[in-house]
């Protein structure tokens, strides 16, 4: 109940009760009737009396009220029904909003969607990139990479005599490596010891000077190309066969060409997928065969420090693996270790 209810109930009331009240139907009539309602000189509003006037005056400020209150609700059910289509209007401009929205994102998603197929086909493309960056330097790694190398070669009457090796299957020399060899001389001229010469090449070096006798060494510097390796054999021309030397050599930097890859593999974005795929080997010499067996063919003798490719890790105590020359088999993977 509102005040306004309030204020109809209670000038109702007093409208009712000053038209009415009386102890007898005629007194209360006196609102309305009487000696001055029979007056007919009198005018319309002095036959209403006092009391009939304020109950009048009651009743239309009741009725006042009753109209005010319907245009009251009225009011507020207009306000009511503005207000919801308002709500009605914005719920639909939200829904507007949020379908664009929707269709921003999407959109964006779509966006971001080939973003990163692009960045994934960039990212493989970099990556193949760096793949092929280290295969080439790899390949170029073991051209000249070995550790010191000594034999043992005996003249047996050959007029050409390979000189054997630890690592390969014949012994590689390079421009600053030493090339030192011992003998013990007996019974042979100086005609006999000049005609021995060493072949790097094309390029001829003559071991003995002189005639010499008893215990002799020698030590060579030989020139030329530092990034060359070069075959070695000893030319025996008079078909000598009393004759044993002793050759030792010590590269000027064993690891020539190696440190260019080793800085790449450690440098690269990719190393961590590089180290898997490059390792080193641990071992003095390590053989390397043509099945993972021991005593089956050896395809070569690789150095300390030597880079391989695995191209199949470990069966059983054995890892397959590719040499930077090309040369491929297999060889025990404890001897291999991370590039570090």
């Amino acid at each position: 109940m509102t005040w306004v209810d309030i204020l109809i109930g209670v000038f109702t009331f007093f409208s009712i009760a000053l038209a009415f009240t009386g102890t007898t139907i005629a007194e209360s009539a006196l609102a309305f009737g009487g000696d001055q309602w029979t007056d007919t000189h009198a005018s319309f509003y002095r036959k209403i009396t006092a009391r009939g006037w304020f109950s009048l005056i009651f009743l239309a400020i009741a009725i006042g009220g009753i109209v005010a209150k319907e245009k009251m609700k009225e009011q507020a059910l207009r306000d009511e029904v503005a207000l919801i289509e308002n709500l009605q209007t914005e719920n639909l401009e939200h829904k507007d909003r949020i379908s664009k929205q929707a269709l921003n994102i999407a959109e964006l998603q779509m966006q971001l969607s080939k973003a990163n197929q692009n960045l994934s086909k960039n990212a493989e493309g970099i990556e193949a990139h760096h793949l092929k960056s280290l295969e080439a330097a790899f390949r170029l790694s073991g051209k000249s990479a070995r550790g010191s190398d000594q034999a043992l070669v005996r003249f047996k009457a050959r007029a050409s005599i390979p000189i054997p090796s630890q690592h390969f299957d014949q012994m590689r020399l390079s421009g600053g490596d030493q090339f030192y060899f011992a003998t013990f001389i007996q019974n042979l001229s100086s005609r006999d010891l000049e005609s021995i010469q060493l072949k790097i090449g094309d390029e001829l070096y003559s071991l003995f000077k002189g005639r010499e006798k008893g215990f002799f060494e020698r030590t060579l510097r030989l020139p030329g190309n530092p990034n060359k390796q070069t075959l070695a054999v000893l030319l025996n021309p008079l078909l000598l066969n009393n004759l044993t030397l002793k050759v030792m050599v010590k590269p000027k930097d064993p690891l020539q060409g190696q440190s260019p890859f080793k800085d790449l593999v450690l440098s690269s974005p990719f190393s961590d997928h590089a180290k898997k795929i490059y390792k080193t080997t641990r071992a003095d010499v390590l053989n390397m065969r043509s099945e993972p067996q021991a005593k089956t063919q050896l395809i070569s003798r690789l150095p300390r420090g030597s880079y391989v490719r695995v191209l199949q890790n470990d069966v059983g105590k054995w890892t397959e693996a590719i040499t930077s020359d090309g040369k491929q088999g297999w060889v025990l993977s404890q001897f291999l270790s991370e590039i570090k």
